[in-house]
This record gives C-alpha cells, structure tokens and sequence, in this order.
C-alpha cells in the first residue's frame, strides 16, 4: 500500500488475523488508508463491492470462489491468485488480473498494471464477462440433469 499513495484499502470481515492486520497497518503508518470493517451482513457487501475499484482475493486455497462470483456481478474487477478455481472465473487481461502465488512482486506488477487507466477501463467494460455459465437456474437444471442421468443410466 505504501506504493500506492492514492489508494485505500477495506478489509471486510472478521477472523483469527485481523489484530494482527490491524497492529501491523499501524505499525507501518497505514491507519488512515486501511479500514477494517470486522464482520459485515451479508446484504451490504455487494455495496462494499460496488463501490471499489477491485476485490482482491489472494489466497492460496480457493475452490470455486463465490466471493469472486458476487464481485464480478456487482461490476467490480478482480485480482486474483492463480490458486484453486480462480482461473475457471477469472480470464486474466479481461474480467481481472490472475497473479502468482506466492509472489508479492507479481502481485506489486500486478496492482500497478490495474490502475493504469486504460487497463482499468478494459476491465471493466468485460467485468461481466463468462458469468452466464452461472446463471443459478441454469446450474440447478444442470445439476438435476446429472443426477437424473446417474440414477437412470441408459
């Protein structure tokens, strides 16, 4: 953060780290540009995601991440590890940035490339781009059609 002067940072929700997050912001002089918002209702989240410019998800461990599915939806672009299901969601250079994991300076490459102006703008014109593969309709009538298959064969 102490790379990108213009920026802030909101941490939503709760969790065994977020003292420590919260003293090592403090720490390094970031109280004023980073928020901690603790536990937030489900409900209000999608206003959390609405109003940033990227929701970052840099986990090592993801399955098929529902958190990137809402932010995609709410029209926010992603950066995201190239961890887990992430890249079934995220098409790098298009709907958001996939980076290495670990690697802070592929991460560092990564949030100075998002904010270049016309990256950003191409991001978000496709933000929305690859979500009809998960319209809930659509999944739930997929779903019944395996199961129908499995428990029918032939």
């Amino acid at each position: 953060l102490t790379q990108f002067p213009g920026c802030r940072l909101i941490i939503a929700g709760d969790g065994p780290q977020q003292h420590a997050l919260e003293d090592q912001a403090q720490r390094l002089g970031l109280s004023e540009r980073v928020q901690f918002t603790g536990k937030v209702a489900h409900e209000q989240i999608s206003i959390y995601m609405r109003a940033a410019d990227y929701f970052v998800l840099y986990s090592g461990y993801e399955g098929l991440s529902h958190v990137i599915l809402e932010a995609l939806t709410a029209g926010t672009p992603v950066i995201a590890s190239t961890r887990g299901g992430n890249p079934e969601l995220i098409n790098d250079g298009v709907n958001g940035l996939l980076v290495a994991h670990p690697d802070v300076t592929a991460v560092t490459t990564a949030l100075r490339r998002a904010f270049d102006p016309t990256v950003k703008a191409h991001l978000l014109a496709n933000v929305r781009q690859g979500l009809e593969r998960f319209v809930w309709a659509d999944l739930v009538a997929q779903t019944v059609q395996a199961l129908s298959t499995a428990a029918h064969p032939g």
